[in-house]
């Protein structure tokens, strides 16, 4: 209250879209994003988001159109597709960038997603980021221990790296790899694991 005796309210805008649940479910394919607004204003819709480096980097995977402005109680769903790089770097994350028609936006929370699989075969898995700068991952997985070993070699075929040569349990693994003073180019990495030889194929740039 003022000192004059009358009242005095300060008015705290709503936000655009109050968020009630975000949640996310695995099927044996695909993982599925389920989140359910109270209420929308002017809301043009849903960016999805994921990142697979818990954050660091994110890319927009899809967009899910919105309910303008309302006050009854909505439900969204997206699926996200299993590739090699959910399997081989085991963990995904998930976030919405919520957009207004104006151009405004905010996020929601972030949601971690763990993808734990028990190996079946042996798999090389497509390395990630790809094409890559300075880093990148590369996945594999074998269903039984065994000596493995994982090659690096340019594009004529010429040895460049060893990246693994030991004795690895069964189950889903992961190199991190460093290009150093590597020129840009086309790359072949080979994985020789209990007799099974699988090759793939990667991209440096400058």
């Amino acid at each position: 209250m003022s000192g004059n005796g009358i009242a005095s309210y300060i008015h705290y805008p709503e936000p655009p879209v109050e968020l009630a649940t975000f949640r996310a479910n695995r099927a044996e394919d695909r993982i599925f994003l389920e989140w359910i607004t109270v209420s929308e204003i002017n809301n043009h819709g849903f960016e999805v988001q994921r990142s697979f480096n818990a954050g660091d980097t994110w890319e927009a995977i899809g967009f899910v159109q919105g309910h303008g402005t309302t006050r009854s109680q909505q439900q969204y769903t997206f699926s996200d597709p299993l590739t090699d790089t959910h399997h081989s770097l085991g963990s995904v994350y998930y976030r919405l960038k919520q957009i207004d028609f104006d151009g405004d936006y905010q996020y929601s929370p972030v949601l971690n997603v763990a993808i734990s699989t028990v190996p079946t075969a042996i798999a090389l898995h497509q390395n990630y980021p790809n094409p890559f700068r300075e880093r990148t991952s590369i996945g594999y997985q074998q269903q039984e221990p065994g000596f493995v070993t994982l090659t690096l070699y340019d594009a004529l075929g010429k040895k460049v790296e060893t990246l693994v040569n030991e004795y690895k349990s069964s189950g889903v693994h992961q190199v991190e790899f460093s290009t150093g003073s590597l020129p840009a180019g086309t790359y072949h990495y080979q994985l020789n694991a209990n007799g099974s030889v699988q090759q793939r194929q990667m991209s440096i740039v400058r």
